[in-house]
């Protein structure tokens, strides 16, 4: 009776449940292996997967657009899409959707061929999407922002061969894709038109095929089917919930996934989207205001950039925050004091968010599966972890993806047969991450099981960022790690004998996304090993701030507004004393980073953007055309943001000049 003093009498019984079973389990076959005794009850494992279980509702027999269609058909002349200041109606919409969508079909588009939309941020974007499903091909999103070389890597393991675009990027991606299309203004006239019906596409079919970081140095395919976008849809309208008389801002970039829920949820409601320009994506200070003045009622995005929206002195109040990508902390959460806010969780190979649920203000909820999907923590041996017992997070249900694009072995790795279910639940897709399930019915997640990472909400896998490294820089032995929120990389070569850290920077922003560019690399003689020979992660040397970037010649500020620009990088950025002449892209700077900036010289005064960041990304510069142009006119240029790839050149050429 002593224990009784520890411990509470339910959690003893289910001690003495978990030995009696284990004694069974050896009872009945003495030739198991330790690690595949089950110590579960029937009972407790059945309450297990019933706690972790969303609910079951029917799955409407409709292909994405037939949602939007339906919705048309009710509110044909409500705001359907707004940008900047233009405005297209459900009618307008659909008409022009269907146009581009017999252009497609022309140019060669029948059941599941890939297109690929390489569209800047515009109304344009939800009538490429839709268009695409329309013609029953599956839509593969490209941005314009990607380097060269990411983007003909995709093009070519997608088997693209068709384009949406428009007349001013149709000459970035002709050399990669044989046939493109501009969208242009087709079908901008309102008036009446008979079109023939088009081709009717079944839910199984595919809807998109989206790209993720592969731990094989190329990007990863993943097939999505429009029942997995279907369920979805219908279980957000029902919780969050959405209604036509809601305001739906979408601000992510159509190449993840997220972005398919910001345009298709508020089109199949009756509720308004907004997209958001580049312009404002890049401006904390332009985007909450565009928040207030579209009267927005619904954003998501990631907790980052949640925190840099704040900065910006976003006020959320009455405001329905979407929050995923990475983990909810209780700050933010406390800091955000939304009307609503809500968690989300799910990977990109379920279908954009498996579990959400509404924050009451205690400790952070993880979540609870949506409708038709499940949850189950699985052992080593794939059996039901018991409560407090870390285990692998697999999601069965309706959302997950038909698999891997040509990646058969892959597909069978992560999608497994479900051992507890059959019919819709017979699969079960492993996630990688490491969760465990609590006494008081919550669960945590305890960090990932491999060497994928998170990053300000974008997925990493460590091996395709170590692949362009070993291919930038010649050499064979290369690693990356995440250190505290920075990206890192390693080189394992002789002093001398590869080019300047920052120029394999340079190279590799030719590859990989900016957010895949590790912040720092450190060349090493040689990468610290385990005993069995593998690289030991654990051992690499965390990079010393102050010697970041030793090819550096620090010019100190000379004035006032240098001083206070150069205190405010060195506070965002982390990495030690910086000088007039660095340039912020080469020190490592990212989207989140410009925002935090450009949040923090507002604050002081400054009206300083993102934009002007971009244009003016040294100290020097930017102190300059700040004392040369009259306030209003810094401001008004934010309205004109230059590209990430001119960016990118102006870094190139900022840092020859700071040598």
């Amino acid at each position: 009776d002593y224990s009784t003093d520890l411990f509470d009498k339910a959690t003893i019984a289910r001690w003495i449940g978990h030995y009696r079973a284990l004694l069974e389990a050896i009872a009945g076959d003495m030739n198991q292996a330790p690690l595949r005794l089950r110590i579960l009850t029937q009972a407790e494992e059945n309450g297990l997967h019933a706690a972790l279980a969303g609910p079951d509702y029917p799955i409407p027999e409709l292909a994405i657009h037939e949602l939007i269609d339906l919705q048309a058909a009710a509110t044909p002349d409500a705001v359907a899409v707004r940008f900047e200041d233009s405005a297209i109606t459900y009618r307008e919409l659909i008409m022009r959707a269907d146009r581009v969508a017999w252009r497609l079909i022309a140019a060669g588009v029948a059941r599941e061929t890939p297109v690929a939309i390489y569209l800047d941020r515009s109304a344009e974007l939800a009538v490429a999407m839709l268009a695409v499903l329309k013609a029953g091909g599956a839509y593969v999103p490209l941005d314009p922002i990607y380097p060269p070389a990411r983007i003909h890597a995709i093009v070519s393991e997608a088997d693209v061969k068709i384009a949406l675009t428009s007349a001013t990027l149709e000459g970035d991606i002709k050399a990669a894709i044989p046939v493109c299309i501009g969208i242009g203004e087709a079908g901008a006239d309102s008036a009446e038109e008979q079109l023939p019906p088009l081709p009717r596409v079944r839910p199984t079919d595919l809807a998109y095929r989206i790209f993720t970081s592969g731990s094989t140095g190329r990007p990863k395919g993943i097939d999505i089917e429009h029942r997995s976008v279907v369920n979805l849809l219908t279980a957000m309208q029902q919780s969050p919930g959405i209604s036509a008389a809601d305001v739906f801002l979408a601000v992510t970039t159509p190449c993840f996934d997220i972005a398919a829920l910001e345009i298709f949820l508020p089109l199949t409601a009756g509720a308004e989207l907004v997209i958001a320009s580049r312009a404002d994506v890049m401006d904390p200070f332009s985007l909450a205001a565009l928040i207030t003045r579209t009267s927005t009622t619904i954003m998501q995005a990631t907790p980052a950039l949640w925190r840099v929206l704040l900065e910006a002195r976003l006020a959320p109040k009455g405001l329905k925050v979407l929050c995923g990508g990475e983990a909810l902390d209780q700050k933010l959460a406390q800091d955000l004091g939304a009307g609503e806010l809500w968690n989300m969780y799910g990977p990109t190979e379920t279908t954009i968010w498996s579990l959400a649920e509404r924050q009451n203000g205690g400790a952070i909820d993880f979540g609870r599966p949506i409708a038709n999907t499940g949850m189950y923590i699985l052992d080593a041996a794939g059996n039901t972890a018991a409560i407090g017992v870390a285990g692998e997070l697999c999601i069965a249900g309706a959302g997950l993806a038909r698999g891997y694009h040509k990646n058969q072995a892959l597909t069978q790795q992560r999608f497994t047969e479900n051992p507890f279910s059959s019919g819709p639940n017979g699969r079960l897709y492993r996630t990688g991450d490491r969760a465990r399930y609590l006494a008081n019915g919550r669960f945590e997640l305890l960090g990932r099981a491999d060497s994928q990472i998170k990053l300000r909400g974008f997925r990493i896998e460590l091996g395709d960022v170590e692949d362009a490294l070993r291919r930038v820089s010649g050499r064979s032995e290369t690693a990356a790690v995440l250190h505290a929120d920075d990206l890192v990389g390693y080189v394992a070569a002789p002093e001398g004998t590869v080019e300047s850290l920052s120029g394999l920077r340079t190279k590799l922003r030719e590859e990989l996304p900016d957010y895949m560019v590790p912040a720092q690399i450190l060349r090493l003689d040689a990468l610290p090993r385990t005993q069995n020979g593998k690289i030991d992660r654990k051992a690499l040397p965390r990079p010393d701030p102050a010697h970041a970037l030793p090819e550096r010649v620090i010019a100190t500020p000379r004035t006032p507004l240098e001083a206070k620009l150069a205190a405010i990088w060195g506070e965002v950025l982390q990495i030690g004393e910086i000088g007039i002449h660095d340039n912020l892209f080469a020190l490592g700077a990212d989207s989140i980073d410009l925002f935090r900036i450009a949040a923090r010289t507002r604050g002081q005064g400054l009206g300083l953007g993102a934009a002007q960041l971009m244009r003016h990304p040294t100290i020097a510069e930017l102190a300059r055309a700040a004392n040369d142009q009259p306030e209003g006119s810094m401001r008004a240029a934010s309205n004109a943001a230059p590209s990430l790839q001119s960016f990118r050149r102006r870094a190139g050429a900022s840092r020859g000049q700071s040598r």
